[in-house]
């Protein structure tokens, strides 16, 4: 085995201290590169995880919000047909004043059924853009870091 090596110009003292010398290379670049790198990497997965999390949450109290607007929406509609079938009702004493009365009330309790639905839409709607945004800057860094 000597011979061959000899015959190739291998000194194994050179090829023992080489081999001492790459694996002290490579523990450090483990132990000062790969390490912190897999660290960073794994706090921004996390960072996006909560970022998509959050978004879900928005998307669910939005589609809460919604339906509580159809509710409301409906309940204003009921309370309307309400008003309207009593006016109906008294209408045989006072029918012309009463019906104009009702009519207003019901459109009223719509319209503010309407402005609480809408606000309650943009809120929502603001609150998932920010969302959006911030899982979109997180992407965006973290795409960024890696190409760095």
């Amino acid at each position: 085995m000597s011979e061959i090596l000899s015959a190739f110009g291998v000194q194994w003292e050179i090829l023992l201290f080489q081999a001492a010398n790459f694996g002290l290379l490579l523990l450090g670049l483990w132990y000062f590169l790969y390490r912190p790198i897999i660290k960073i990497i794994d706090e921004r997965q996390k960072l996006i995880e909560q970022g998509v999390k959050d978004a879900q949450k928005a998307a669910e109290e939005k589609h809460e919000i919604e339906e509580k607007k159809e509710e409301i929406l409906s309940s204003a509609r009921r309370e309307g047909q309400e008003i309207v079938s009593q006016a109906k009702e008294h209408a045989k004493e006072h029918e012309a004043e009463i019906l104009k009365d009702a009519q207003h009330k019901a459109e009223g309790i719509i319209q503010d059924a309407q402005k609480v639905a809408e606000a309650q839409k943009r809120e929502i709607l603001a609150q998932s853009k920010e969302e959006i945004a911030k899982v979109a800057i997180l992407a965006a860094e973290r795409i960024l870091r890696n190409k760095a």
